[in-house]
């Protein structure tokens, strides 16, 4: 039995977390423990994850898109497999190459790239519309009750937001962006990560400590910069000036996050890492309470995130289902201690 397989079948990996004072001056907890409590799929399965992307609970289940197969799976909570929805080509009920997609009341969209278009099912892969969308739109995507948000990378070196109906129609004027990021932010900007909370949308940058929040009912847009550990020196190291267009805007070379997630205890975000499983917990405000970081284990080359989203609190601890690409594709599920802070949710 290989050692990755026997941590999995013990379902345990030991994780160390440095904390600190939060904004108030209050000390949170300096150790915990981290655990990975299963993964998968296993190796062995019949159905395998390739390139697995975005995870997001769907009703009572999980569901996890594919870039390499151009596929959604379908999971129970528990790890196990239900159903595989896979398509690939440019039929009207296609997709290609999807990464992003979100799901609210009973509809899964999903971002169809190489088609230009969003694909439209039911909670049960049944095929229900389609609408276009322009190219260089919709890198994440979160819906709500009546809209579906997308990222729109349509001018380069920016980052902004478009909103549609659940029949394609632009809800923003003249079909362009509903929102456009702050212009110290949008110098940086390329690309977002998205999540729901609270009438709330928060979109992560993936190249700078930044979270913009917009309030849904209002409009209204504030930005909230992340004060976590070393991230001025990553991020300065994260850009560089583009090669082919010298006089253009900084362009990202590297992300500096992968994941992002939403709960009353707060902000988690997972870090861009190839040596562990690294997420850092932040108040609403954006003081840094605490980081979760995961022990490289020996012969492993290290837990590549791609993306986490958020499950249940039971005994007080915050499950998070993580979607990884290394040392083996799957998702594991993650509980870590929901930390007593008062101020952690303003």
């Amino acid at each position: 039995m290989s050692l990755f397989r026997f941590v999995r079948v013990i379902g345990i990996f030991s994780l160390t977390i440095a904390g600190m004072s939060d904004a108030q001056g209050q000390t949170v907890r300096k150790e915990a423990a981290i655990a990975i409590e299963r993964s998968f799929p296993a190796e062995k399965d019949d159905v395998i994850l390739s390139q697995p992307a975005r995870i997001n609970v769907c009703g009572h289940d999980l569901i996890v898109s594919d870039v390499q197969q151009s596929a959604l799976f379908r999971y129970t909570t528990e790890g196990e497999f239900k159903e595989m929805l896979r398509s690939p080509g440019q039929g009207p009920t296609d997709f290609l190459l999807t990464s992003s997609f979100a799901c609210s009341h009973n509809r899964i969209f999903i971002v169809d790239h190489s088609n230009f278009r969003i694909q439209m099912f039911d909670m049960d892969f049944n095929h229900i519309d389609s609408f276009l969308i322009p190219a260089m739109v919709g890198n994440d995507a979160v819906a709500t009750s009546s809209s579906l948000f997308l990222g729109d990378l349509r001018t380069v070196g920016s980052g902004a937001i478009s909103e549609y109906a659940y029949d394609g129609t632009p809800k923003s004027r003249a079909g362009e962006y509903i929102s456009v990021a702050p212009s110290e932010l949008r110098r940086l900007l390329t690309r977002y990560r998205f999540a729901l909370s609270n009438d709330s949308l928060f979109a992560l940058s993936l190249h700078y400590p930044q979270i913009l929040v917009i309030d849904l009912q209002t409009r209204a847009e504030k930005l909230v910069d992340l004060d976590g550990p070393d991230y001025s020196d990553r991020a300065e190291g994260n850009y560089t000036w583009s090669k082919f267009k010298p006089d253009s805007r900084v362009i990202s070379t590297t992300y500096l996050f992968r994941a992002l997630a939403v709960a009353d205890e707060g902000i988690y975000v997972g870090i861009y890492s190839r040596s562990g499983l690294i997420i850092d917990l932040f108040t609403r405000s954006g003081s840094f309470v605490q980081r979760f970081t995961s022990a490289k284990l020996r012969n492993l080359d290290g837990f590549y995130l791609t993306d986490f989203t958020l499950g249940p609190v039971a005994d007080g601890r915050r499950t998070l289902y993580v979607v990884s690409n290394n040392p083996f594709p799957q998702v594991s599920v993650v509980s870590v201690p929901v930390v007593g802070v008062d101020s952690i949710s303003k």
